[in-house]
């Protein structure tokens, strides 16, 4: 996962709601570098609250005003099952569709935020 990622989801909510991040699992260090993982860490504390990799998906899902989701990865298609707006974010660019399984994909942070404008615009936050 890239750090554009994380940086592009703070820099669009730009305060405006709470943003939680959960890690699918607890990941052996050999497979990331420290860099990496001191910048994103350094990312999560400054803009988002971490949620325990060990609480399952779903229920930090149920719980949201929306999902933004890596593509093409199940949470997406969970928080639209749940009726949870939903939405890819692909700042690499590298996906070259618009939806998948009825999901949009956002490729900069333009559309990101557009989309998350809607959303908070329609709801209570």
């Amino acid at each position: 996962m890239s750090l554009k990622f994380f940086q592009d989801i703070a820099l669009a909510n730009d305060g405006k709601i709470n943003l939680y991040w959960k890690m699918k699992r607890q990941v052996n260090r050999l497979f990331s570098s420290p860099g990496y993982e001191y910048k994103r860490d350094e990312i999560i504390r400054q803009y988002y609250t971490k949620v325990d990799w060990e609480i399952a998906g779903r229920r930090v899902i149920e719980k949201s005003l929306a999902v933004i989701s890596m593509p093409f990865t199940t949470t997406a298609i969970i928080a639209d099952n749940l009726g949870i707006p939903s939405i890819y974010y692909d700042p690499t660019q590298n996906v070259n569709v618009t939806s998948s399984n009825n999901i949009s994909v956002a490729n900069n942070k333009n559309e990101l935020n557009t989309w998350l404008n809607s959303i908070i615009g329609t709801k209570k936050c």
